[in-house]
């Protein structure tokens, strides 16, 4: 809670070296891939600083989001915002499923498992929540400016 504390005044007070670590793209990607990974190697982090470790890499991720800095801004990432309604109803079902075919795959390590499953997760959920999207949400909104009722400012009288 103190990293969070410390980043939280740093930020507020726009300390110079702090903004310009936080705002440099190169440590913001950085601090993705280190937060997205770290399920990978957490059990080599020792017990002790592995909640202090998450904290710090979260605080990079996320004052760099505040600092506005564009990394994210792209049309991948704006498409994926369009399909994430299908990526989160999708998911936990992959999830679920692949998880119980991989294990008891006795060929695969713990790690390439793991690595097989997320890749297989996220191609498949992508791929299968862009065909919801296409498919079957976006008629569902066409038909939503069909049917809505626009009313005038006199209607009320």
């Amino acid at each position: 809670m103190m990293i969070g504390a410390m980043g939280a005044i740093m930020y507020h007070r726009k300390t110079d070296w702090f903004c310009k670590l936080c705002g440099h793209p190169v440590v913001a990607i950085i601090a993705w891939i280190l937060f997205f990974t770290s399920g990978l190697y957490a059990n080599y982090i020792p017990s002790p600083l592995r909640n202090e470790y998450i904290a710090s890499i979260s605080l990079l991720v996320i004052v760099a989001g505040l600092l506005r800095k564009p990394i994210l801004e792209n049309k991948v990432m704006n498409y994926l915002g369009q399909i994430s309604y299908g990526i989160y109803v999708i998911h936990p079902l992959l999830i679920y499923v692949l998880t119980r075919i991989v294990q008891p795959a006795r060929f695969m390590t713990n790690n390439v498992a793991t690595v097989v499953v997320f890749v297989t997760i996220t191609v498949l959920t992508i791929g299968l929540a862009s065909l919801s999207y296409k498919y079957f949400e976006m008629p569902f909104l066409r038909m939503k400016d069909k049917f809505s009722v626009v009313h005038s400012s006199n209607s009320n009288s």
